[in-house]
């Protein structure tokens, strides 16, 4: 039955800015044991409609968008682990995300990594903040300050990004269709700072000898999806400017590349959130966070999350 997945399967959604390119790029998409069935490799139209059927897609239209990359996945090698990892896979009405996961991968279990909420709002920032979604009309293409961008989500905090690293909300949205046993946490900060339990995790969640995993993860340099600051300068220049400025510039194709490896080159810019915002998303994420490290026995107060005091 080509309809559904009844294979065993690991879907990591996210979120955002946890590590999941590096576990994408240098795990996931190199274990030869693996069907790696997301990302990074998410260029087919075949997949995009897929992600799109499941995070956006109406009711009456779902199965024409879902079901022929089904079939295509029911034709692999069934004798290889099946992962699909993909954090646009979070969109602004989880739960039917989640359900429609449940209906067609029956048998999944869900993994979530997370990260401290206090870096992963200025990575993000730094990632997008040119093309930044859920914000005021007169904001989507004109650069954004960081000041600016905390000042509206902290004030909307149901939304967007922040929305998405609310990680207690996320995992009762995947709880409510998927048993406990089959939803796993992943700490960015582990994968950063103590990978001895960061693939002992994995390890248990995938059956694959910790050490491949450790040994194929640090195989390559982990890749820092960080802008640099060459590329922040471009962007806010660019955001100033009409794309069809830019249209009549000769030659334009052939120098693209040489551009892209000179703003590549620059130091990776870092930015921290500014003090007088940080009462205000303590407030906001402490009280879920808490209620997330006791439910599943996670030591967040390790690493500095946003936590309520007891």
């Amino acid at each position: 039955m080509e309809n559904c997945f009844f294979e065993p399967i690991l879907i990591h959604i996210g979120v955002g800015k946890s590590g999941t390119t590096s576990l994408q790029e240098n795990l996931f998409n190199i274990l030869t044991n693996i069907n790696n069935i997301g990302r990074p490799n998410h260029y087919s139209k075949l997949y995009k409609d897929f992600v799109y059927g499941i995070t956006k897609a109406e009711d009456y239209e779902l199965n024409d968008y879902v079901h022929p990359f089904l079939k295509y996945i029911n034709n692999l090698d069934k004798s290889k682990k099946f992962v699909l990892s993909d954090e646009n896979l979070l969109s602004e009405v989880d739960s039917i995300v989640a359900k429609r996961l449940k209906k067609f991968f029956p048998n999944a279990s869900i993994l979530i990594s997370i990260r401290n909420q206090m870096t992963a709002i200025p990575s993000y920032y730094l990632r997008h903040y040119t093309s930044l979604k859920d914000v005021p009309c007169a904001n989507k293409i004109k650069y954004i300050s960081f000041d600016d961008y905390l000042k509206f989500f902290t004030n909307n905090s149901s939304i967007g990004f922040f929305k998405k690293i609310n990680y207690y909300k996320q995992y009762l949205v995947y709880n409510e269709f998927f048993d406990e046993e089959k939803i796993h946490i992943l700490l960015f900060e582990d994968m950063i700072y103590n990978q001895e339990i960061f693939f002992k995790k994995i390890s248990s969640i995938l059956d694959i000898n910790k050490k491949v995993l450790f040994n194929t993860f640090n195989t390559k340099e982990v890749k820092n999806s960080n802008a640099t600051s060459r590329i922040n300068t471009y962007k806010k220049f660019r955001s100033l400017i009409p794309i069809s400025s830019f249209s009549n510039i000769p030659c334009l194709n052939k120098i693209k590349p040489r551009i892209n490896r000179f703003l590549k080159k620059g130091k990776s810019e870092k930015m921290e959130i500014p003090i007088q915002y940080i009462p205000t998303i303590n407030l906001i994420f402490s009280k879920d966070n808490m209620k997330l490290a006791e439910k599943l026995n996670l030591d967040l107060r390790k690493y500095k999350y946003p936590l309520e005091e007891k």
